[in-house]
């Protein structure tokens, strides 16, 4: 009996310690806006990282959103998936599917419940009447190949910071501020053109980039 009683408490002991260690990581799931800040907490010693830390950041526990997606952060093997939206949302998500076909590109706008102006399978124009916004893409051998933002000079600030929450700033040169995406296959560069229709114009024109140009 006392045998017996001694393995009932060692049993007992054995799992209240495997209880005690296993530390648990304060919440599964997260969503912040672009610039919000989060804690999360961990009851027990552990290595934090980010799958994606330009889409979010961890350090100590403390999650920095940066651009729009998601990413995992773990604890350990623990994982809490961390989702960043934007606060600017004015303007249609870059088309950057480079080399899908020119309906695809049209599906996608009418999509927005914008207005084709014109269009075929070298290029076109769509417009959002709202926001006084125009699209235009460029085509070769009907596949997209550029797509490009064109507005009013007076929202240079929303534009920007619409592209910020999206893209890396890379630098400014000669009169454009470029960005690149996470995946680094697309360029945006973003200027002020005054040759569109006699007026300042906001241009942010989106091209395919390769990283091998630059080695």
């Amino acid at each position: 009996m006392r045998k017996l009683l001694l393995l009932l408490s060692c049993a007992l002991m054995s799992i209240s310690c495997s209880n005690d260690e296993s530390s648990k990581l304060s919440q599964s799931s997260l969503t912040l806006y672009s610039g919000d800040t989060a804690t999360l907490t961990y009851s027990g010693s552990c290595k934090w990282r980010s799958d994606q830390p330009l889409i979010a950041s961890v350090d100590n526990g403390a999650v920095k959103a940066l651009l729009i997606g998601k990413t995992n952060i773990y604890a350990n093997n623990e994982v809490c998936q961390v989702t960043v939206k934007p606060h600017y949302t004015q303007y249609a998500e870059p088309y950057i599917k480079w080399g899908t076909s020119t309906s695809a590109y049209e599906s996608y706008m009418r999509g927005y419940g914008y207005t084709k102006v014109s269009g075929d399978n070298s290029g076109g124009l769509w417009s959002d009447d709202i926001t006084n916004t125009m699209y235009i893409y460029i085509a070769s051998n009907g596949q997209i190949s550029a797509t490009c933002i064109i507005t009013s000079l007076y929202k240079t600030e929303s534009l920007t910071k619409f592209l910020c929450e999206r893209f890396i700033p890379l630098d400014y040169v000669d009169g454009y501020a470029y960005f690149v995406n996470i995946a680094y296959d697309t360029m945006i560069g973003e200027t002020i053109n005054t040759d569109y229709n006699d007026e300042y114009a906001l241009w942010a024109l989106a091209i395919p980039y390769d990283t091998r140009a630059n080695e």
